[in-house]
């Protein structure tokens, strides 16, 4: 008779991590440092080191799969990560450019009780196959997803200094309410597919706020 095999080595940790969930845990990292940033109220910096986290968030995904490495802890592990580099860090960035009355408190709560419930249900199901026009399926997202919202505040750092605080926080305030009901939405929404894009994207509005904070 074969002897049996021996049975693998117990690791003395509850998980045993890969490069991939390296650069998971890069851009909390990253978002740590970006809210460090906003303390130190350097509003330029903030948003080119969340940018950093972004691009580690957009492409740990698909080195995994790249890989052969993709794995439930890995989706999870990126989900509560989610949680500072969209949700806490904007939410603290916003409140440094001045959304900071009571109803602005009160709408950034709403916006981060949305995305936490966003991102359970990922947590449970993941991506979402839709069909196409020539039924092909692709993969989508249920409720709209949280990266927009470091975008959104990409998009209202100009118009905070050309369109002035008191335009500005109105629009800041009712474009975060509709973010939090598309998050809660039940229909797909587009899931990027092309690394290359999405690279120059990231990377291009990052170099932007650097050079601003420069």
């Amino acid at each position: 008779m074969k002897p049996m095999p021996s049975p693998p080595p117990k690791s003395r940790f509850i998980v045993r991590l890969n490069w991939v969930d390296a650069v998971t845990l890069g851009g909390l990292l990253l978002a740590l440092k970006s809210l460090l940033a906003i303390a130190h109220r350097q509003v330029e910096l903030a948003l080119g080191l969340l940018f950093l986290a972004v691009l580690c968030d957009a492409f740990d995904g698909v080195l995994a799969r790249r890989h052969g490495m993709a794995r439930d802890f890995g989706r999870y592990l990126d989900s509560f990560i989610d949680v500072f580099i969209y949700l806490i860090t904007p939410a603290a960035w916003f409140h440094l450019m001045g959304f900071d009355t009571p109803w602005a408190l009160a709408i950034l709560a709403i916006f981060i009780a949305a995305g936490l419930i966003r991102l359970s249900v990922f947590n449970s199901i993941g991506n979402i196959e839709v069909q196409t026009a020539d039924r092909s399926g692709k993969l989508a997202y249920l409720g709209m997803p949280v990266f927009w919202a470091a975008f959104v505040a990409a998009g209202y750092y100009p118009l905070h200094g050309l369109a002035g605080p008191d335009l500005a926080r109105p629009v800041l305030g009712l474009v975060l309410l509709v973010y939090a009901a598309l998050m809660l939405h039940r229909a797909d929404y587009w899931k990027p597919h092309h690394p290359g894009l999405m690279l120059g994207a990231i990377g291009a509005t990052s170099a932007t706020f650097f050079c601003l904070a420069a």
